[in-house]
């Protein structure tokens, strides 16, 4: 059984590792024991702490008041280019096994929730590529998921070919696509893949009109053969978080407290929403039901009486960072045609919503990803109250631990070091469960800021 280490415990148990490896003398035996003891001790933490079958939430406040070792942890594996000891500490050594989950528990229980990356370009990404800290964070946060990642052989195909008259396995593509990713994984990623909890999936890309170089999301996304065909019956689940190289995970994300929602991603303002707002949303599905089988105009006014009035509070979910119910993603393809000329996020949104779907509102959906607005300044065109606030917090963040989180994110006394005060603090945020590109959106300050650095430290590797 692979020892695991706590985020806390990887810099010490690598260490410890490699200076055993490299000893000359053969260690005293107590050594030998203590280490063994610490190893034990250090197992029972983790899978205490890390079990795929739950995530014990009193690990979210430990990693929160961490957060400093864990950024300096992380920067110091950034800066080696690759050449940091985590990469040395190799427990995986055959990669013919990741065509489908091998943990005992996703075997037996399916999957509490699948985590989908849809990329070609994951297998020749290089080390301090966006990538890999996405997957870290995925892994320290919803560390109990399963994750697939669907991506492309193209660019490998070479390194699997014994000669060039010989065109590799499907089973020779995933080896070796495995063992690409396995070697540039930071030690939590790695972790799940040993523990059997990643699939790795060489995606016909031919067969959705995407290259092998760039899989288009709308061209994947709105296939209706994507959400039946790429997907373990049995054992993935209905609930997905599809997640792209820009986002990152910034606290721990309890799937039982969002899975009611058919689809929920980062919501947009009015400035920033393709179609203007809640008018042009409104008019986009009155123009689409055309195309959608049996809706009639009464039907189109049906479930939309939000976006078509004075009490419109903005349309979610940016699609980059997204959880979705497959189900309801079905649905929407068997009803309305995915010729509707609209990128596949506000394609699903708009329809969702046309079709009565369970959907958050923007403030509940920013609590969950940012993008181009804060919870905050989603109360700016919305009717939320300060009653309504600390109940949609307990809801969706947890009774307990989520009302400390955001009471914490509210003082700036939580933010001051030795080297500032809180006159030189910026304006403080609620800092959602994850982001998806902030920088886009918002200045440096903010992005770069003393509480974002405290409350999501795997942001600044991706953007």
């Amino acid at each position: 059984m692979a020892t695991y280490c706590s985020l806390a415990q990887l810099s010490m148990c690598s260490s410890e590792q490699n200076r055993m490896k490299t000893h000359k003398r053969r260690p005293p035996i107590g050594l030998i024991i203590c280490f063994s003891l610490f190893c034990i001790l250090t197992e029972r933490q983790a899978i205490h702490y890390h079990s795929i079958a739950g995530f014990n939430q009193q690990r979210e406040g430990q990693m929160a008041t961490d957060s400093l070792f864990n950024s300096t942890y992380y920067t110091n594996i950034y800066n080696s280019f690759g050449t940091h000891e985590s990469y040395a500490d190799v427990r995986l050594f055959k990669f013919d096994a990741f065509s489908n989950y091998k943990s005992n528990h996703i075997k037996s229980n399916g999957c509490r929730l699948t985590v989908v990356i849809n990329d070609p370009r994951v297998p020749v990404s290089g080390f301090n590529h966006p990538v890999w800290y996405t997957l870290e964070s995925l892994a320290a946060y919803v560390p109990y998921a399963c994750l697939v990642i669907n991506t492309a052989s193209c660019s490998v195909i070479h390194q699997t070919k014994k000669n060039t008259s010989t065109t590799p396995s499907k089973l020779q593509k995933e080896s070796a696509v495995a063992s690409f990713i396995y070697a540039r994984s930071l030690p939590l990623f790695r972790r799940m893949m040993e523990r059997g909890q990643v699939r790795i999936s060489i995606l016909n890309h031919e067969k959705y009109g995407v290259s092998c170089g760039n899989f288009n999301p709308n061209a994947l996304l709105k296939n209706l053969n994507f959400w039946l065909d790429e997907f373990s019956e049995g054992l993935d689940s209905d609930v997905v978080l599809v997640a792209q190289d820009d986002s990152v995970f910034c606290h721990h994300f309890d799937v039982e407290l969002w899975k009611h929602f058919a689809y929920v991603g980062a919501p947009w303002s009015p400035t920033f929403h393709p179609f203007g707002g809640c008018n042009g949303t409104c008019n986009a599905w009155h123009t689409w039901t055309s195309q959608c089988d049996g809706l009639t105009n009464d039907h189109a006014d049906e479930h939309m009486p939000r976006f078509c009035t004075s009490n419109c509070d903005g349309i979610q979910g940016n699609g980059g960072l997204s959880l979705r119910r497959r189900s309801w993603m079905v649905k929407a393809l068997q009803t309305c045609s995915p010729q509707i000329d609209a990128n596949e996020d506000l394609f699903f949104s708009i329809i969702l919503y046309g079709l009565g779907a369970t959907m958050p509102s923007n403030f509940e959906a920013s609590l969950f990803s940012v993008e181009t607005v804060f919870p905050e300044q989603t109360r700016e065109y919305s009717t939320l109250d300060n009653i309504t606030v600390p109940e949609t917090i307990q809801k969706l963040w947890g009774t307990g631990t989520g009302m400390k989180l955001y009471k914490r994110m509210h003082r700036h006394e939580s933010y001051i070091t030795n080297d500032s005060t809180t006159e030189n603090l910026q304006q403080l945020y609620t800092i959602p469960l994850a982001f998806h590109k902030p920088w886009l959106y918002h200045p440096a300050d903010i992005i770069n800021g003393a509480q974002t650095e405290k409350e999501c430290f795997f942001l600044k590797f991706v953007r």
